[in-house]
């Protein structure tokens, strides 16, 4: 799914195969995967090609992250989305994020346009995102809108630095209900078995 999407609209991730790392190379990282997924209870094959690349421009770091996949069930398809970030105090960081998805069981090409603001409160996994999204596609010549949302997540440590929780109120304005607001809260759990938690951006 696009990155920005609703997580709870994007389906589910169960999986087992294995990653390699093919050439690192400066600014950049290509590695290449497969394996099995389980769709509606059925296991799918899967290959996947993923290249990121990262370069400081100005006072920011731009990023790209083509990605091509094939799963035996619906095909071929690619996402590619490019982000720009940039620090613009001592623990606030703003991007901006641009995707795009296409894929044999899709009809014509999706879109996103996000825009993140980040309060750090320690360290860069813990603190408030704000984002607003907008999601047009491009079917049959046509343009449509299909969603938008703004939403604002709190993420913390709950125990000892190994159980983090995500607080996330939302509101949408899906095509589907005529593009009234939706609104949604979304809670969420965070358990580290090793490793550090992620980076909020």
């Amino acid at each position: 799914a696009l990155p920005g999407a609703d997580p709870l609209k994007q389906e589910g991730s169960t999986r087992i195969g294995a990653r390699v790392l093919l050439r690192p190379v400066r600014d950049s990282e290509l590695s290449a995967g497969g394996g099995l997924k389980w769709r509606h209870s059925n296991p799918v094959g899967y290959v996947d090609l993923d290249w990121r690349w990262e370069r400081k421009i100005s006072d920011g770091n731009l990023s790209l992250n083509p990605r091509t996949y094939y799963f035996s069930d619906d095909g071929l398809g690619q996402t590619t989305s490019l982000a720009w970030m940039k620090q613009v105090g001592e623990r606030q960081m703003f991007q901006i994020r641009t995707a795009e998805r296409t894929s044999e069981s899709l009809e014509g090409v999706e879109f996103e346009q996000s825009f993140r603001f980040a309060w750090f409160r320690l360290g860069r996994g813990r603190g408030w995102v704000a984002q607003a999204s907008v999601f047009p596609q491009w079917v049959n010549s046509d343009g449509v809108w299909a969603n938008s949302l703004l939403n604002l997540t709190w993420r913390d440590s709950l125990y000892r630095k190994w159980i983090y929780y995500t607080i996330t109120p939302q509101v949408e304005f899906p095509k589907e209900d005529g593009y009234q607001a939706r609104p949604s809260i979304r809670v969420g759990l965070e358990i580290l078995f090793g490793g550090r938690i992620g980076a909020l951006m």
